[in-house]
């Protein structure tokens, strides 16, 4: 990371605080601008091949690859002329980065020493004045001492002042970098090059994720609508049993879109409450109810089992409630599961998501607070190992 070997602890720091080397960095930008070059060149070789007139069926297919082959040049072209060009912008101000930073140290030095001074000969005085008896030496010894602090205080001044310039010029460096980082980036999406595995499954994820967002109204309706049949054929099944399992799946199936239009709303919004009350049912509707019983058992042992014991005494006094009216204890058990679905969807749901929008305060995650000494972030790199590149390291 080419850290420059000096005291910086008058400055406030353990280390170089803007490490790096700006020759290194225009290296990198010769380097990618020399690729650029070679792949323009090799774009118009081939684009003149295949404007050289010759005819038959298999060189107009050779032909067509070669145009496809110069118009996937030209893209690498621009994305390494993109990021020759970031570099360049950005190697100028590594230097005055780095340039202002030594000479703040060496500013600072000297004011610590002149501090340090400053502050020993207030001890020697302070010792002074508490053994010496009050008269006219007393009190000349005393402004002597005041004028020094004074003095001591304008030098500390002084060195805090330094700080923050170096604060402020680590800031300026971190703002050059991430303006090299946005036209890097801007370079790779505008080349609209996927030449990587990881930029297929990249894109694929993020176009799901775009989709989910734009259809997150019509998943959650369809799990409504889902959710209802499946309600709808498990009381069917009371006249015809095979219709539960099926009822059971079309309740999975509108689960698992109902939580697709959940995750896709909070994406949206960045609210996730509403989610989650949609995850925690989804676990209960998949089966994973024992499992966050279990949980809850081990964290809060007592009332994970009064909830349990309370919720399973409620189901054993309804369905013996429905076998009186002479329903058989298969279907008491299935009205019983039916009743405890319409329940959780129209009533416990609600509640739910009413309470945590209304009754648990909210509070977003915090920002991240970037160190005003620390290196720039890294940029997205499908090119170069951009971190070594932005901050000069040698590769």
């Amino acid at each position: 990371m080419n850290y420059r070997q000096y005291d910086w602890s008058p400055l406030g720091c353990s280390e170089d605080p803007v490490p790096g080397d700006p020759e290194v960095v225009r290296e990198y930008a010769a380097r990618f601008r020399a690729t650029a070059t070679q792949a323009g060149n090799a774009a118009q070789l081939l684009r003149s091949f295949a404007g050289s007139g010759m005819v038959s069926y298999s060189v107009d297919a050779l032909l067509a690859e070669s145009t496809a082959l110069a118009g996937r040049l030209t893209l690498v072209e621009s994305r390494y002329v993109g990021a020759s060009g970031a570099l360049n912008s950005y190697s100028p101000a590594l230097t005055n980065a780095r340039n202002r930073s030594l000479d703040l140290l060496h500013e600072a030095e000297q004011l610590k020493r002149q501090e340090d001074y400053a502050r020993s000969r207030s001890n020697e005085m302070y010792n002074q004045i508490s053994c010496m008896p009050a008269g006219p030496e007393f009190d000349a010894l005393v402004e002597d001492y005041r004028r020094n602090e004074s003095a001591r205080s304008i030098r500390r001044g002084d060195i805090q002042d330094a700080k923050n310039t170096l604060i402020q010029v680590c800031r300026d460096r971190d703002d050059a970098a991430d303006d090299a980082a946005d036209v890097i980036s801007t370079a790779m999406n505008a080349s609209q090059l996927n030449d990587t595995l990881v930029d297929h499954v990249q894109e694929f994820f993020h176009n799901l994720d775009k989709w989910v967002q734009e259809h997150a109204d019509v998943l959650s309706a369809i799990g409504n609508v889902f959710s209802a049949v499946g309600i709808g054929l498990q009381v069917a099944s009371l006249f015809f049993p095979p219709l539960l399992i099926v009822g059971r799946i079309f309740g999975g199936i509108g689960a698992l879109f109902s939580v697709a239009g959940a995750f896709g709303t909070a994406r949206k919004t960045g609210d996730w409450r509403s989610f989650w009350v949609e995850a925690a049912f989804a676990a209960v509707t998949f089966g994973a109810g024992k499992a966050l019983v279990g949980v809850g058992k081990a964290v809060i042992p007592k009332a994970t089992k009064v909830v349990v014991s309370t919720v399973a005494r409620a189901s054993e006094v309804a369905v013996k409630a429905v076998r009186r009216i002479g329903a058989s204890k298969a279907a008491a058990h299935t009205i019983v599961s039916v009743g405890k679905e319409i329940l959780q969807d129209f009533v416990v749901k609600p509640i739910a998501n009413w309470i945590v929008h209304t009754v648990i305060p909210f509070q977003p995650g915090r920002p991240v607070q970037r160190l005003p000494c620390a290196p720039p972030p890294c940029i997205p790199q499908p090119v170069m190992n951009c971190q070594r590149v932005i901050m000069g390291a040698v590769a």
